[in-house]
């Protein structure tokens, strides 16, 4: 309900700010259609079906020249299927929250990178220049998420042989130069913040409250304490994969990762780069698996198995008999049926419909409690409640 609010007044949601979010969430909530609540949860289905679309390119890419097109294409649809099928997308997909924007993204400036990769033409500066910027669009809408993906494109950029008229070294600054104005849109939170919005988080209108907002100075305890060991927290997140997108999908992003790390060490190397940066953003911290934010961290890590898994399947595809091939095909329902059904049967169902805790708020607040009182509450959740319900 806090970014509901922010989105539909345009503004200040909590640390670190999320300015693209909060933007794209307020043209989500001109759509006439349904409900303000419903069309800003759109935006988040409308992205996780992006970020599905980019799984398949990134699976396609990694596993371009060493498989079939017909075995490719088989591989990337089903993978990206496998990953609209985990619990992980299905509770940001219809929610509103930054993550599925935040996959989308990351995703989106991965596959164009891998392009730019195997690209020799006269064009490739733009693309480029078009992964900079999607990445200045990502850290606008999450900056320690993105931050944490740098290193394996980072890797990709240096690795990557130089040509006639290019090297490294221009390579980053031209990135650099892309991704910074798309960054900037973090300008926007103390623009706003001195309109004084009904959503006014931090109030950051002076330099030294913003750098507060923007850093998550509130949250950085959180970050760098944790009751459990990492060793602890690393088992939890691999239970955590296991059960959003099925043991089958984690066996053959096994097998496409050796695959391709026989194939392409450079390719193999760089999902690896992200997969430990990834997991790296929450096993620092405390896991709380009954909290669906900590499914929206891991995302990026289950899109990269997904494609990393349609290595494996394109391979078993074109190296096997007709007969292989269509228990594979069958295997592959199987493990899309078993994440799908695991997934639906661990989200909870539950009914708030009657539930009134909210609206008596609401009512106290309206009608109950004179002008300039203050209302005290254990529950934050009935704050931003109250700031949605105001907004709408």
């Amino acid at each position: 309900s806090e970014l509901t609010a922010a989105g539909v007044t345009l503004g200040v949601p909590h640390a670190p700010g999320h300015p693209l979010y909060v933007m794209l969430a307020h043209l989500a909530s001109l759509i006439p259609l349904g409900t303000v609540a419903f069309r800003v949860a759109l935006l988040s289905g409308l992205c996780a079906a992006a970020a599905a679309w980019f799984t398949a390119d990134v699976s396609e890419e990694l596993m371009l020249g060493d498989a079939s097109p017909s075995s490719s294409r088989i591989a990337s649809f089903t993978v990206a299927l496998l990953l609209c099928a985990s619990t992980a997308v299905w509770q940001q997909a219809v929610r509103a929250e930054v993550y599925t924007l935040h996959l989308a993204l990351i995703l989106w400036a991965t596959r164009d990178a891998l392009r730019w990769r195997r690209d020799s033409s006269d064009g490739r500066h733009g693309r480029l220049a078009r992964v900079a910027f999607t990445l200045g669009l990502a850290c606008a809408n999450h900056h320690l998420l993105t931050f944490l993906h740098l290193p394996a494109l980072l890797f990709l950029l240096m690795a990557v042989p130089v040509t006639p008229g290019d090297d490294r070294g221009s390579r980053i600054a031209k990135a650099a130069a892309w991704a910074l104005p798309a960054s900037l849109l973090y300008a926007v939170l103390p623009l706003r913040a001195l309109t004084d919005p009904l959503l006014n988080y931090g109030d950051p209108s002076t330099m030294g409250r913003l750098w507060e907002l923007v850093t998550a100075k509130v949250f950085q305890a959180s970050v760098t304490e944790s009751s459990a060991s990492i060793a602890e927290n690393v088992y939890l997140t691999a239970q955590m994969f296991s059960d959003t997108i099925g043991a089958p999908v984690l066996v053959l992003a096994l097998g496409g990762g050796w695959l391709l790390l026989r194939r392409t060490p450079l390719l193999a190397a760089t999902c690896a780069i992200a997969l430990i940066g990834n997991v790296a953003s929450k096993v620092s911290m405390v896991i709380d698996p009954t909290n669906p934010d900590a499914f929206g961290y891991f995302q990026t890590s289950l899109a990269l198995l997904a494609a990393l898994a349609g290595v494996g399947i394109a391979w078993a595809l074109d190296h096997s008999s007709q007969v292989i091939r269509f228990t594979g095909t069958a295997i592959m329902a199987l493990a899309a049926l078993w994440t799908g059904t695991a997934s639906l049967i661990q989200l909870n169902q539950i009914d708030h419909s009657q539930e009134n805790t909210p609206m008596v708020t609401d009512m106290a607040l309206l009608h109950e409690a004179p002008p300039g009182a203050l209302w005290l509450t254990a529950n934050t959740f009935l704050h931003f409640n109250r700031l949605s319900h105001q907004a709408v």
